[in-house]
């Protein structure tokens, strides 16, 4: 416990960090939403998510099935990072092994993620059940995660920000404009 206010308790709980290295059991194609659903709930129904044996995604695709992949298992030193940094939008990981490993970020998989290993860019994918995830060689790697929203973003914000000035103060002109003439 950390501190009450009132009915209310605010608790502190360990965590395993923001990256794990973790293995890929297999590798799966999902072509809907709701295919990709079904299948990570029966896989959180599994021990993978306690044995950190995950799913390979290729999502969206053009049917159901399994992909062939050689199974990677979680890293034999161990299934944390050696130091990890966050900050919105962006994850640092240093990270060690002593073989070949595959290392998951705790965040919701998007396209517009950007990794790079090593400050080589990185081929990042989505890992059950939706997070981000990374393969990489054996021995000790800088991992950065960015995510880069899309160029659009800014302009559009900038474009519905005066829209809804426009229509806010909309009536006010317009009376003012009708009281003038």
């Amino acid at each position: 416990l950390i501190t009450e206010a009132g009915s209310y308790r605010l608790y502190e709980a360990p965590t395993t960090g923001y990256t794990g290295l973790v293995g890929i059991a297999e590798r799966r194609s999902a072509a809907t939403q709701g295919s990709l659903f079904q299948q990570n709930r029966a896989w959180a129904r599994t021990t993978g998510p306690a044995d950190a044996a995950y799913i390979r995604w290729d999502y969206p695709a053009e049917r159901d099935g399994p992909s062939p992949v050689a199974p990677r298992r979680p890293c034999p030193d161990g299934r944390r990072a050696a130091e990890e940094q966050f900050a919105p939008g962006r994850i640092r990981a240093v990270v060690r092994c002593s073989e070949a490993a595959t290392l998951l970020f705790k965040t919701s998989y998007h396209p517009n993620w950007v990794v790079t290993v090593d400050g080589t860019a990185a081929e990042p994918y989505m890992a059950s059940p939706s997070y981000l995830a990374v393969d990489l060689p054996a021995g000790e790697h800088v991992v950065v995660a960015e995510y880069r929203s899309h160029p659009l973003k800014v302009p559009l914000l900038l474009v519905g920000a005066i829209a809804a000035l426009g229509i806010a103060g909309g009536p006010a002109i317009w009376r003012r404009a009708r009281k003038r003439s």
